[in-house]
């Protein structure tokens, strides 16, 4: 049992998948890259590449999450794939590596998503519609975010295919970054 769960401290949590190997570090160099060119907020240092399933809540029991994370993944093997090939943006604010996902895995973060709302006072925010991205740029406005759009449109997108082989809680630590509390692996 880790140190924090024993203390009984409300935390901050998401989950998601935790992007590893080749496309990881494309999308921290690429946020890198951004960051130093245009003076924008450091992802890359703030938060590991993801895809996120279920956004932030708060909790102080967070072995109670687990069990479903667990449950998801135990025995079962890879269901699928993620793909990248284009780059996308929510409104002015964020710029983002679009991820497009076999349908079984829609399937399978739908299916956690309900087992997680189940939990009491987990979230109680309504479900959005899920946009698979792992974020590149954020925190812009106005012509910042036309420059950087700008530039992310200039550059030749490469296709990344990865496997739907794990599913990552997220924590919020005291320096106010995203750690990695647990990995859950399909086999």
């Amino acid at each position: 049992m880790l140190a924090r769960e024993t203390q009984y401290k409300k935390m901050k949590y998401f989950i998601g998948h935790l992007v590893e190997k080749d496309f990881a570090n494309y999308c921290n160099n690429l946020s890198k890259d951004i960051s130093d060119k245009f003076n924008t907020f450091k992802v890359y240092e703030w938060v590991p590449p993801h895809v996120s399933f279920f956004y932030q809540f708060e909790t102080e029991n967070i072995g109670i999450v687990k069990e479903p994370l667990k449950e998801i993944t135990q025995d079962k093997k890879v269901l699928g794939n993620f793909h990248f090939s284009r780059f996308n943006h929510f409104d002015d604010r964020v710029i983002f590596a679009k991820i497009d996902t076999d349908p079984i895995i829609r399937d399978v973060v739908f299916a956690l998503e309900n087992k997680l709302r189940k939990i009491p006072n987990l979230s109680n925010r309504e479900p959005r519609e899920w946009q698979p991205h792992v974020t590149l740029a954020t925190r812009l406005s106005g012509s910042k975010f036309i420059d950087v759009w700008n530039y992310v449109e200039t550059l030749e997108t490469q296709n990344f295919i990865f496997p739907f082989d794990n599913v990552t809680l997220f924590c919020f630590n005291e320096n106010e970054k995203w750690e990695i509390e647990e990995t859950f692996r399909f086999v």
